[in-house]
């Protein structure tokens, strides 16, 4: 497992890290809107990649640690579903495009099937 473990979070790094960095200083490569307001929540998400991006390559030097794995994955889960989300009415409402969505909902299931194979109690 601790290979999957691995790879899932070397994923999720380089992703959330150059995402980070289009949302910060090319938002218009994601979103099809560029005006001011945009760019500027843009940014704001790309704050939350970066933080997410962090994470999870702090995470890779504790994998043999399961307590301190199980805390730090619960973030990530509930950072990729609530992207998810939001991402998925953006598109409907034609703001953003279909492969972002499909790409957090992908790291959302990783995410989640890698919580509930570690321990079943991961809301405590």
């Amino acid at each position: 497992m601790s290979e999957y473990l691995v790879f899932l979070l070397i994923s999720n790094t380089i992703f959330e890290a150059a995402a980070a960095f289009i949302l910060i200083w090319k938002p218009g490569l994601f979103l099809e809107r560029t005006d001011a307001l945009t760019k500027f929540m843009a940014r704001l998400g790309g704050a939350g990649s970066l933080t997410m991006a962090y994470l999870s390559a702090t995470l890779m030097r504790l994998v043999d640690n399961p307590e301190a794995i199980r805390i730090g994955l619960l973030p990530l889960a509930v950072f990729h579903v609530s992207v998810t989300l939001v991402e998925a009415q953006s598109y409907n409402e034609r703001m953003l495009r279909a492969p972002l969505v499909i790409i957090h909902f992908i790291f959302a299931v990783m995410f989640i099937v890698m919580l509930l194979s570690l321990n079943k109690n991961i809301f405590i």
